[in-house]
């Protein structure tokens, strides 16, 4: 044994709980009252005081390490008891002794395992057995040897019972926090899938914006006057720069898309595709209703991109998790922000759909972060389901 160890062991057998202080001295109590004053259950501890009460000690005050040493209190304690009974007068019955013992029993049952609670079985059988033989009186009876046992066996299948359901307790705690863990776990890797995903597609917009420029660049370095040479060489120098700009690209975006060897340069989607995603919802079993409130303009391509990703994820939601509800989807052009709403009539939180711990709520949550948004996601007043987003738009 390490001398860290050790020292825990020290410091666990030294720094007894202050209630099992109490039920150690409440015994001792107990028994110097039946030595001295007289006796609480039968006979009592006939015999010479002076020593008894001293024996006492180590059959009962042991008890207020019960829990922390519980096979060698209940040794102690049973040679304690032995020695009482050679000391003491023959016929003895104690009612501290008998019940210190019982809790001693208990203890060993509920706070050891299998092998030292069989131990303690052995330790109170044969101990018992010496102090019977040693208390043995005319007039006895095998019932009154037998009634004690029977108490022990009682204490020991109840200290048993207390520590199967503590362990079982333990093991569904335990079993609750690695769930929890595996959740953590889902929803991190959630999170950077999302936002990986995120990144490609905000690569594809500046990618998309590029490869644009450039090419207007050199279409505009066509139509110049040969004789425009500083001009001439300006435009070219931005298609260079758009080329390597690309390149560039390209290879950051082998790190983002593992085993695509193409970049694609298509046009990201944008709220003027929303009439599109609403009829393929509908053919796909959700009918959706579609309001586009406030006057439509141009806004930055990424914060399109991420307002049509969100409409998309929250209609996902619906489909996955709604069943046959029927869906809303409000898009409000603000001054300063683009407002999303999407509702549905179908079952809100708790029935089999997440309470905004979905992977794909997740990424709704994402992409209003990344544009400096706030977004609100739960069960509505009357029942069904609710997503709302608020993106700010730089005017």
């Amino acid at each position: 044994m390490g001398p860290g160890r050790l020292a825990s062991l020290r410091r666990r057998v030294a720094e007894p709980p202050p209630g099992d202080w109490l039920l150690a001295l409440a015994f001792v109590a107990i028994a110097e009252f039946e030595i001295w004053v007289e006796p609480v259950f039968d006979t009592g501890l006939p015999g010479p005081r002076a020593a008894l009460a001293v024996l006492v000690l180590p059959a009962t005050l042991p008890l207020a390490w019960r829990q922390r040493a519980p096979l060698a209190v209940l040794a102690i304690m049973v040679a304690g008891l032995l020695s009482i009974g050679a000391v003491g007068e023959r016929e003895q019955s104690g009612l501290g002794l008998m019940f210190a013992v019982l809790a001693a029993v208990y203890s060993v049952a509920a706070h050891s395992g299998s092998r030292e609670a069989l131990v303690g079985v052995a330790i109170v059988i044969l101990g018992g057995a010496g102090y019977e033989a040693l208390t043995w009186a005319p007039g006895d009876t095998l019932v009154d040897a037998l009634v004690p046992y029977l108490l022990f066996a009682a204490a020991w299948v109840a200290g048993r019972e207390v520590r199967r359901h503590r362990r079982r307790a333990a093991t569904l705690a335990d079993r609750a926090v690695q769930v929890e863990h595996e959740r953590d776990e889902s929803v991190r890797a959630a999170i950077a899938d999302e936002r990986a995903r995120i990144a490609r597609e905000l690569h594809d917009v500046v990618a998309h914006g590029v490869s644009l420029m450039g090419v207007q660049a050199g279409a505009a370095r066509r139509m110049l006057d040969p004789a425009a040479e500083r001009p001439r060489e300006a435009l070219l120098a931005v298609e260079r720069t758009s080329r390597e700009a690309l390149a560039e690209m390209h290879r950051m975006l082998g790190v983002l898309r593992p085993g695509e060897d193409e970049l694609e340069l298509r046009p990201p989607p944008e709220l003027s595709q929303l009439e599109e995603l609403v009829e393929r919802a509908g053919a796909g079993g959700v009918p959706v209703e579609l309001e586009i409130e406030g006057e439509r303009r141009p806004l930055p391509a990424g914060l399109e991109l991420s307002a049509y990703r969100i409409v998309q994820e929250a209609l996902t939601n619906v489909r996955n998790h709604a069943g046959d509800a029927r869906a809303t989807v409000v898009v409000r052009y603000e001054p300063s922000a683009l407002a999303i709403s999407v509702k549905d009539d179908g079952p809100g939180p708790g029935r089999g759909r997440p309470g905004g711990r979905g992977h794909g709520l997740i990424g709704i949550r994402e992409r209003a972060a990344l544009h400096g948004g706030e977004v609100r996601i739960g069960a509505r007043e009357g029942g069904g389901f609710a997503v709302y987003a608020r993106l700010p738009v730089d005017t």
